[in-house]
């Protein structure tokens, strides 16, 4: 069996589409694929996988107020907004 790595999601995407194999993307960069029948999801055991995203910034005290706002927001509710698109049912 070969591994291919490719270094972007389209290309990932476009190589999936040319029947290279198999490829592992986020729902996000497929959708219109997937909604237009060019690709086709599998519903595998342990999926979709659940990963840690982490917001970055160099220096709190160069953010300008709009990003210290999205900052703050995100404190106060990112993992209830994440909760509620993984798990819409148990969202608390």
């Amino acid at each position: 069996t070969e591994i291919i790595e490719l270094p972007s999601n389209e290309i990932i995407k476009q190589a999936a589409i040319a029947g290279m194999g198999l490829a592992f993307l986020s729902e996000h960069t497929c959708q219109l694929e997937l909604r237009a029948g060019v690709l086709r999801r599998i519903a595998a055991p342990g999926t979709p996988v659940i990963r840690n995203w982490h917001v970055v910034y160099r220096d709190r005290k160069n953010l300008l107020p709009a990003a210290q706002a999205l900052r703050d927001f995100l404190l106060a509710n990112g993992g209830g907004l994440v909760n509620a698109q993984i798990m819409p049912t148990q969202a608390v």
